[in-house]
């Protein structure tokens, strides 16, 4: 199962948005192992830069923090391939982020022993303006989100750190059991059809 990491220091300047995207998607570098999408955003770095800035500038949202930075990892006794990560990166990001307001880019990285995903989210909600919330554990504790948590009631910007972690190993255990259960169906087809082609050479009259 991977492991889901919130970054905590994060820039508070265009040029820092610019340069944390560039970083992630291995821009002028070596992209043999980088996977990169946009979930919402355009999948060529510098657009999404642009379509972020824009967001933000249309909700006159361009001071305090830039954006909000996740890491997914996995350890090498996960097996997993980078194209599988990536996919569950982008299922993660597309039902944690984007539905609730927030569009992201996603890079996959495999050039280090283990494979992990970047999550560079635009902190502005496209919806409203609103700016995201993590909410920690202690946070949780707070009269001012302790009752909402607990009726359901936080609002789509508001997103508890635990709630993600539990939304990332879900999301990873559906899809790489999903493929297990494919390649048993493949498995099982074939011995089904080998098992009648020997029953036809070993008894052709029957």
């Amino acid at each position: 199962m991977p492991i889901l990491k919130s970054v905590g220091e994060v820039g508070k300047s265009v040029e820092s948005l610019k340069a944390v995207l560039n970083y992630v998607s291995r821009k002028d570098k070596n992209t043999e192992k980088v996977i990169t999408s946009g979930v919402g955003l355009d999948p060529n770095v510098d657009k999404a830069f642009s379509e972020i800035m824009y967001n933000k500038r249309s909700y006159n949202k361009v001071n305090g923090k830039m954006y909000k930075h996740y890491i997914q990892s996995y350890s090498p006794e996960d097996n997993i391939t980078a194209e599988k990560a990536h996919e569950i990166a982008v299922k993660f990001a597309e039902e944690n982020f984007l539905s609730r307001g927030f569009k992201c880019y996603v890079a996959t990285h495999s050039d280090k022993d283990h494979i992990h995903t970047h999550f560079i989210m635009d902190n502005v909600s496209f919806e409203n303006g609103l700016k995201y919330v993590e909410l920690s554990e202690s946070d949780l504790k707070r009269k001012q989100y302790k009752e909402r948590y607990e009726k359901g009631e936080l609002k789509k910007n508001e997103r508890p750190l635990e709630d993600l972690k539990k939304s990332s190993d879900d999301i990873a255990f559906f899809l790489v059991t999903k493929g297990l259960k494919k390649a048993k169906e493949v498995l099982t087809y074939i011995i089904r059809i080998c098992t009648r082609v020997l029953r036809m050479v070993l008894y052709p009259r029957l």
